[in-house]
């Protein structure tokens, strides 16, 4: 009989006697199996993170040959692009329309290239790291800019070059032709449109952190403004001319012409001392004579409504006096008060004003050559400064001085009217003295004026955000040709950014009186001036206006005499400031001007003053 084995179940639930050694061993194979596939587990999560990192590393390795090799392209184009638009410049200038074809053809091919390199996923990538990020935003945004004028200006600009060369334009015996201008205007139009475009593009290219990278783009901004400026300039004299000049045939024209004396400061130039009258009718120039600012007699009320803070800066004798009409900076304004002083006078139709100085005179004599008046006196492209600021009215008679220079206005303006030499050389001296502010122009039609506002040549004061202006102007109070003898310095000393996005600029207004004490008994009485006010002799007696931005205001000003600014009103919307200052010969003086920006303008302020002339230092 088989008798059953008696299992004994300890208290703990395991096995004794011999099961107990056999669960052992079995239970130590099984960890050892654990053990192994655990080690060949790391092993290969080992050796797979160790290819993928050896990956990686090719990867990025050969990414960043990839796009060392696309930023050399990149490079080549832009330099190439640069160049061509400095002999584009030259071709339109020169007016050789199959050369500017060609250059435009080539240009559109380098920006095409540049454009698809930095459109590509490298470029992309590279944008979002960290410390290269603004260069590489940058770089792409400057080829952007170009692609836009490829896309938006280059077919008008052909269009351009075809209808009208610079080369056509003519000025002979006084008679204007610019064929083809006419027909061009709708392409210049659509150019410059372009060009605005891009240039808003360049306006948001962050500052590179790579110094040669940043003068890179610092010199294709540069090149966006000054073609843009260009494009602006023939754009609007597209529009301008034809019927300005009646070209169109829409009807003669008046324009009163006003050649200022900046030795008698006014806020754009100089007290207006002649006035003459130049008709335009088919492009032919006809000058009248010029007729001295006394002809013009002195109103009791104003020739035009004065508005309070007219009347508070610069006295109703702006709308009653033919020597203080521009006392405003606003030369639109000065141009209106001028065109009703005239027709009241003289009972003739004045369609639009324009103003002179001798910087300008000067520069456009050394194109048409010397001018010869009657006594004898022969103005050149070296003397013209000295003799209308100075010299004429330290050697000639008073009784004599106001048909000198009447006489000087006519024959320069007739033999500008002879010249017939190159007209790009007329236009460029043209151009040169309209930038700093030595030409003006004023015209009576809304639709004209519309056109010239914001220009240089408009001498107006920009309300607008998108161009905000300081503006430092200076008016002669002495009633004397002294300020031959006022030595000007303004400029922007500093800029802080405040947290809100506002700017504070700091303003250096600086004077000196050059005349000499000892030169103060030699010196005739007409050019020390009336004295009023209890003056004496030698002093030099100015009012200076300081505007702030639109929107902006003067917060503070700090003077070298400890003295206070005298006055601050609003003109045309913007915050002024009046400070009237008396200076004895060699003395000095200076005001620190503190103007705040508004937060919610944005573009960069541009600092403009009264124009700059020869001084009895220089």
């Amino acid at each position: 009989m088989n008798v059953p084995t008696t299992q004994h179940f300890p208290r703990n639930g395991s096995f004794s006697g011999s099961t107990d050694e056999s669960t052992e061993r079995y239970s130590g194979r099984r960890r050892d199996r654990r053990r192994r596939r655990k080690k060949r587990g790391h092993s290969t999560l080992k050796w797979i993170l160790g290819l993928s990192g050896l990956g990686l590393v090719l990867v990025v390795l050969v990414c960043g040959v990839l796009f060392a090799m696309s930023v050399m392209r990149v490079r080549g184009e832009l330099k190439d692009a640069a160049a061509l638009s400095g002999t584009l410049y030259e071709h339109v200038m020169s007016g050789e329309g199959e050369e500017v074809q060609a250059d435009l053809n080539s240009l559109a091919s380098h920006i095409d290239n540049a454009h698809r390199e930095t459109s590509g996923v490298l470029w992309k990538v590279a944008a979002r790291t960290p410390y290269f990020r603004d260069d590489i935003t940058a770089v792409r945004l400057t080829v952007q800019a170009l692609s836009t004028v490829s896309l938006t200006s280059f077919k008008p600009l052909e269009q351009v070059c075809e209808q009208f060369s610079v080369d056509d334009i003519s000025f002979s015996e006084g008679t204007v032709s610019l064929p083809g201008l006419q027909e061009a205007s709708p392409y210049l139009v659509q150019a410059h449109d372009g060009l605005v475009q891009a240039n808003s593009i360049v306006s948001m290219i962050p500052t590179a952190r790579v110094n040669e990278l940043q003068s890179a783009l610092s010199q294709f901004a540069t090149l966006f403004s000054t073609v843009e400026h260009g494009l602006a300039v023939l754009s609007q004299v597209s529009q301008l001319a034809p019927p300005m000049l009646d070209l169109d045939n829409q009807g003669a024209r008046n324009y009163l012409v006003l050649s200022q004396t900046n030795a008698e400061l006014r806020a754009r130039g100089g007290m207006p001392g002649s006035w003459g009258v130049i008709q335009v009718e088919h492009g032919t120039l006809t000058i009248q004579p010029f007729v001295s600012v006394g002809e013009l007699p002195w109103l009791d009320e104003p020739v035009v409504p004065i508005t309070l803070n007219e009347e508070l800066l610069f006295t109703d004798k702006m709308g009653r006096m033919g020597q203080d009409m521009n006392f405003t900076p606003d030369f639109p304004r000065a141009g209106e008060i001028a065109k009703a002083m005239w027709e009241q006078r003289f009972q003739q139709k004045i369609d639009g004003v324009v103003a002179i100085d001798p910087v300008a005179l000067q520069s456009l004599i050394g194109i048409v050559g010397e001018v010869s008046l009657s006594d004898g006196t022969k103005l050149t492209a070296t003397n013209t400064q000295q003799t209308l600021l100075h010299d004429a009215y330290v050697n000639k008679a008073v009784s004599d001085q106001d048909e000198f220079f009447a006489e000087v206005a006519g024959r320069s303006f007739e033999k500008i009217m002879q010249y017939s030499g190159s007209v790009l050389d007329l236009m460029r001296a043209f151009s040169d003295a309209t930038s700093g502010g030595h030409v003006l122009l004023w015209s009576a039609y809304d639709s004209e004026e519309e056109l010239l506002r914001d220009t240089q040549i408009a001498g107006d004061l920009e309300t607008e955000a998108e161009r905000p202006q300081i503006g430092v102007f200076f008016s002669d109070q002495t009633q004397s040709k002294m300020d031959w003898y006022l030595k000007r310095d303004v400029s922007i000393l500093n800029v802080t950014q405040d947290e809100d996005g506002s700017k504070e600029y700091k303003v250096r207004i600086a004077l000196k009186n050059l005349m000499k004490p000892e030169e103060v008994a030699t010196t005739p009485a007409y050019v020390l001036g009336d004295l009023p006010r209890g003056l004496s002799a030698g002093q030099i007696d100015t009012a200076i206006l300081v505007y702030a931005p639109v929107y902006g205001s003067i917060v503070r000003t700090v003077m070298s005499d400890s003295s206070e600014i005298d006055s601050t009103t609003a003109h045309e919307g913007l915050h002024v400031g009046l400070k009237k200052v008396t200076l004895d010969p060699g003395e000095s003086f200076e005001m620190i001007a503190y103007i705040q920006s508004s937060s919610t303008v944005t573009a960069e302020v541009e600092l403009i003053q009264t124009p700059l002339t020869l001084t009895a230092d220089e």
